[in-house]
């Protein structure tokens, strides 16, 4: 969120699944605490996970009356359909919208522009997993385990700052009479 702040937004969206998954909610508790500390305007959209449902969250964007400027995907796949369903209607991500993917994800890795994320260590998080099966297994009653894992900010081209025109509230680019629902 400093980043997407630092750069002059200030309505940052976040995506995120519709259920109650212990990642997403705090994933989701992480970006209000963020939005909170830069001033920023709040706006969460829920919705299931899959690539299909980008298009869906495109859909939901591009019909807000006032727009945000960036979204941030708590599953990165989201960006396939995110991009598509943008472009139908004229809008450029990483021109007109700013996107930053939750995880460094080879499925993302030929989008244009390419997407920034994090990149997480895969192979110590399923170590750490199995672990924690490991400890579980053999503790009478088993103790509840919370862990963040650190992330790396993998910078790319998703993520500039906000049009001049697009800042200026500028919707010229967006035909509300082209929205499939």
């Amino acid at each position: 969120m400093r980043r997407l702040a630092e750069r002059g937004h200030r309505r940052i969206a976040v995506a995120t699944a519709d259920r109650d998954v212990n990642s997403d909610a705090e994933f989701l508790r992480g970006y209000q605490e963020a939005v909170a500390g830069v001033g920023a305007e709040p706006l969460v959209i829920r919705l299931p996970d899959s690539r299909d449902n980008g298009d869906q969250l495109g859909e939901r964007l591009l019909a807000m009356p006032e727009r945000p400027t960036a979204v941030v995907l708590a599953q990165e796949t989201l960006a396939l359909g995110l991009y598509r369903r943008l472009r139908a209607h004229g809008v450029e991500p990483g021109r007109d919208l700013a996107v930053i993917g939750f995880r460094e994800n080879p499925v993302c890795e030929h989008l244009t522009p390419a997407l920034t994320c994090f990149r997480v260590s895969l192979e110590d998080y399923g170590r750490r997993l199995g672990e924690i099966v490991l400890e579980r297994l053999s503790a009478s009653p088993p103790s509840p385990t919370h862990e963040v894992w650190p992330t790396t900010l993998v910078s790319k081209e998703s993520d500039p700052a906000p049009s001049r025109e697009w800042r200026a509230g500028s919707r010229k680019q967006w035909n509300p009479e082209i929205v499939e629902w």
